[in-house]
């Protein structure tokens, strides 16, 4: 069939309308056209749902539609539009079979020959068939014909993300319609309830309600609460806890959640309370889902927390744990909040934003030792076995951790818990700290640390010397959007960033010390006093707020000059300290070289990528100049939270051209320097009987 139509197309004419009406893709088989839509759908929800944000862009559009895009369109005109369509298909199948005019018929294809298309009508302004590409896909693939409506609405995986807003109203006809047609596929499930600020001056002036929006949420968990055993996901996100505290009471009262693998919760309510507030809803008498949700793998509680005990029943097994925004005396006890970490060993990206284990090392240590005692078996070596108690310990091992974001704001609280936590895979850091000195922080991150290692055994005490490196010289994507700390510890951290390609620094609150270094001078930015070395020689990814376009020129020509004239003279030394070749040696000069000059290059690696903020000075001139240089120039759209924006720190790892090869290419070069140094230590104990090992 496929090879009928290509030799019905002329490659000449692909734009010109097959003739009779004919539709060459309805010729397909349903279950291809159904592989299509459904990886349509997939493709469109991978990118970010980019139709829902055209309200956001489009003065023209009406604020209430919950379709962006359509102009004075609700959704109850779509499903009208639907029933419309419904009663268009009775009457053509109708005609179709004798029945009405006698024209129709007559004049009308054959079914085989031509399927009748339903569009949508239009509006008045004319632009209807522009506005349809804004709607969602299923609704769009939906509404184009009867075969594809058919095999839109007989898809259930088309119609699973069930979206709620808070300029949406009752009676939520879309996602009624949406869960009956999924049948009982997986749901995603997400309701958005904060506020923009221009919203919430509205419903100052028109609502007097305490808490507006608590009657929709009632309606809301009606309609969604039933479906709880086909959750994939739920995501809600609300600005007052006054409206979380319901929605969790509800989630109490579930059996169980057999298939939910996200669970996110977020309560943006902006307080500088030291003590969790509303107090009446502190202490809490249920367990989400009864305890009861064994696939979960990614969990987000943002100023939202739980009866952390009970709660462990399901907070393992973690793969993305984010907890943010918790005051002190609702945080989860040191000893929870390991069983948490140590009982998720797939544990990959860890968020911790003013939130973590309550207490300092005291506590933690005093969290751990009132736990039941645990025993170990231990044979006397005749056969019988006793029983040994284990002493307790506050380490954590992340085996597999390989990003991590922290906000904090105590130095001594964060530098202790650092110290507890082992990651030796980790390659991703997001640091935004302020109020606190971080100085001896900074110490610990950039000494040799046991906590990179990747031995894990008991056997031995001490870790050899030559497998304990900084912390940070596992990095390859940094981001820094404070650190309070002294010159020399910012020297510290950018000479222990060997490996890093991605570098993103917000100047705002940043001195101009990162920028001196990156080019290669002292800490006052006095070319005349040059570091050491020239620090990150992996770098390729420079992202910036707070730089104008003429510095973050300086520091690309800088850095590229200075890379050259390394170049040069280490392939120029390498070259003079190498002996002249023997008559048998098969190596020739010009080979001999070129392996030089690649390994002089491999070292450093200039700048290949700027990013700077749209608010920040660049001109025409600049941008040019910086292009020259080889560098590719983007200008990107700075965020109210400079951490992390709607989607995540970690987004910024595909924007700064971070691979995942990058993160396979490094840990082959661990592996290599690491049998790089287990031979030199067999060499030396070869040699004087004596290892190298501490």
């Amino acid at each position: 069939m496929g090879q009928n139509i290509m030799n019905n197309t002329q490659p000449s004419s692909l734009e010109i309308p097959p003739a009779n009406g004919r539709c060459y893709i309805n010729e397909l088989p349903p279950e291809l056209l159904a592989n299509i839509f459904e990886l349509g759908v997939e493709m469109e929800r991978s990118d970010g749902d980019e139709w829902e944000d055209v309200d956001d862009d489009d003065e023209a559009v009406d604020s209430d539609s919950p379709f962006p895009g359509s102009r004075k369109r609700t959704l109850n005109d779509v499903l009208h539009e639907e029933e419309q369509a419904r009663q268009l298909e009775e009457k053509v199948e109708r005609e179709g079979n004798g029945v009405g005019p006698s024209s129709s018929s007559s004049s009308k294809p054959q079914a085989e020959e031509k399927v009748e298309v339903i569009t949508l009508p239009e509006e008045g302004d004319g632009k209807a068939g522009s506005e349809a590409k804004k709607l969602p896909f299923e609704i769009l693939v939906s509404h184009v014909c009867k075969l594809w409506r058919d095999i839109a609405l007989s898809l259930p995986t088309l119609w699973t993300q069930i979206e709620f807003r808070e300029k949406h109203k009752p009676p939520y006809a879309k996602a009624l319609a949406y869960i009956s047609r999924s049948k009982n596929a997986p749901l995603d499930i997400s309701i958005d309830f904060t506020l923009d600020e221009d919203d919430d001056d509205d419903d100052d002036d028109d609502n007097d309600m305490d808490f507006p929006g608590l009657p929709e949420l009632k309606m809301i968990g009606d309609i969604v609460l039933p479906h709880v055993e086909h959750w994939r996901s739920f995501e809600l996100l609300v600005d007052d806890y006054h409206l979380m505290h319901p929605v969790l009471l509800k989630l109490g009262q579930c059996p169980s959640a057999p298939i939910l693998e996200t669970l996110l919760l977020y309560c943006h309510e902006e307080t500088e309370l030291d003590e969790f507030y509303p107090p009446e809803f502190k202490e809490q008498d249920f367990v989400l889902f009864h305890g009861n949700a064994p696939n979960l793998t990614h969990v987000s509680l943002w100023g939202v927390h739980l009866k952390w005990e009970e709660s462990l029943t399901f907070l393992h097994g973690l793969e993305d744990l984010e907890l943010a925004y918790h005051t002190e005396d609702v945080r989860p006890s040191y000893r929870q909040f390991q069983r948490m970490l140590m009982s998720s060993p797939k544990l990959e990206v860890l968020s911790l934003k003013y939130s973590g284990p309550r207490g300092g090392p005291v506590d933690w240590l005093e969290s751990v030792s009132s736990q039941s005692e645990q025993t170990t078996p231990v044979e006397d070596g005749q056969g019988e076995q006793s029983q040994v108690v284990a002493a307790p310990s506050t380490q954590i091992t992340l085996p597999v951790l390989t990003e991590l974001l922290i906000e904090c704001d105590k130095a001594p609280w964060l530098t202790a818990l650092f110290e507890r936590i082992s990651m030796p895979r980790l390659h991703t850091l997001a640091l935004d700290l302020e109020g606190d000195d971080f100085t001896e922080f900074v110490n610990f991150l950039t000494r040799p640390s046991s906590t990179t290692s990747t031995t894990t055994s008991s056997s031995s005490s001490t870790t050899s010397s030559s497998t304990r490196k900084p912390l940070l010289s596992n990095i390859l994507h940094l981001k820094i959007t404070d650190l309070p700390c002294s010159d020399s510890s910012i020297e510290k951290i950018i000479d222990a960033l060997d490996s890093v390609s991605s570098l993103n620094l917000n100047f705002n609150y940043l001195p101009r010390t990162w920028a001196y270094l990156l080019q290669g001078y002292g800490a006052n930015g006095n070319p005349e006093t040059p570091t050491p070395r020239l620090y990150l020689p992996k770098l390729q990814t420079l992202t910036t707020r707070g730089l104008d376009g003429n510095e973050v020129l300086g520091i690309v020509k800088t850095r590229h000059e200075k890379i050259e004239a390394i170049i040069k003279s280490q392939a120029q030394s390498q070259s003079q300290s190498q002996p002249e070749p023997s008559s048998s040696s098969t190596t020739t000069p010009s080979t001999t070289t070129s392996s030089q000059e690649a390994k002089s290059k491999s070292a450093y690696v200039p700048l290949k990528r700027v990013q700077l903020e749209e608010n920040d000075d660049i001109t025409t001139e600049e941008e040019e100049e910086l292009r020259k240089c080889g560098v590719e120039v983007e200008v990107f759209e700075g965020s109210d939270d400079e951490v992390e924006d709607e989607d995540g720190i970690f987004q910024l790892l595909e924007m700064d051209g971070f691979d995942e090869e990058d993160v396979d290419d490094f840990d082959d070069e661990e592996e290599d320097e690491q049998d790089e140094e287990d031979e030199d230590e067999d060499e030396e104990v070869d040699g004087d009987g004596w290892s190298d090992v501490d």
